[in-house]
């Protein structure tokens, strides 16, 4: 898993796939958690709206 393909996921608009792609990229890199806390957030946010 690549921060690469959770961004490609995002901009496809297949936000499940991004949010587990990011859950699992906060695993592999703790140092990162934080920021991709923060895209995880973003994407839901986003679900959100578009509902």
């Amino acid at each position: 898993m690549t921060e690469t393909l959770a961004k490609l996921y995002f901009e496809q608009s297949k936000f499940k796939e991004a949010i587990k792609a990011y859950k699992i990229l906060c695993l592999k890199y703790p140092e990162k958690i934080s920021l991709f806390a923060d895209q995880i957030k973003m994407i839901k946010n986003n679900l959100k709206n578009k509902s």
